[in-house]
């Protein structure tokens, strides 16, 4: 008997400014495509640009996968910052993190029937993945698909395999279905607009 394809894929996102992963997957199954994006060492020091460019980076992805494999609807997960001792750090994650959302919540529903968006804690994917929800990088390799990532010609290294891994573990949340885009809307109103013409 035919295995039927679900009809909800899974995308995981593992953001980070020294390695972001994106994985997508059929329902839940193993990942059928993945991408890694680096910013240009030495290139856009400004931290908005930086942002900017990784979180289009990431947009673009799923916009093309969705085009490529026909995507109806999609669950997406996200891993959100942890403070680690550094304010600076964690700013500049949120910023990563804000510039990614935005650009799904404006671009997603028009390739999309639906679209759903879930932000997950790591010691949540951590413990989906595992079992331990405080697992280290081995673990989490170990557990994934990439496991023999040393044969893999693909991967130049463990932590392209840990950051897939990581992604994927994101997109074992993606289910909860936290945010709708689909339906979400704009919802700042003008209360006051004066130009500063003279008024008669």
């Amino acid at each position: 008997m035919a295995t039927k394809t679900p009809k909800t894929w899974r995308i995981g996102i593992d953001p980070g400014f020294g390695m972001t992963g994106v994985v997508l997957c059929r329902g839940a199954s193993d990942p059928v495509a993945w991408e890694l994006h680096s910013l240009e060492p030495g290139r856009a020091s400004n931290p908005n640009l930086r942002a900017q460019s990784l979180a289009t980076n990431i947009v673009n992805c799923i916009t093309t996968w969705v085009d490529t494999f026909g995507i109806a609807e999609v669950e997406i997960a996200i891993e959100t910052p942890v403070y680690k001792n550094n304010a600076g750090t964690l700013m500049l994650q949120m910023r990563l993190l804000q510039e990614t959302e935005t650009g799904l919540m404006m671009l997603m529903p028009s390739f999309c029937k639906r679209v759903w968006l879930s932000e997950v804690n790591p010691t949540t994917s951590k413990r989906l993945l595992t079992g331990n929800p405080k697992a280290k990088k081995p673990e989490m390799v170990a557990y994934s698909p990439w496991s023999d990532w040393k044969t893999d010609k693909s991967l130049a290294n463990f932590d392209q395999a840990h950051t897939l891994a990581d992604a994927w573990a994101h997109s074992l949340s993606a289910p909860e279905r936290q945010h709708d885009l689909t339906t979400c809307r704009l919802v700042a109103n003008t209360l006051l607009l004066d130009w500063g013409v003279d008024h008669d």
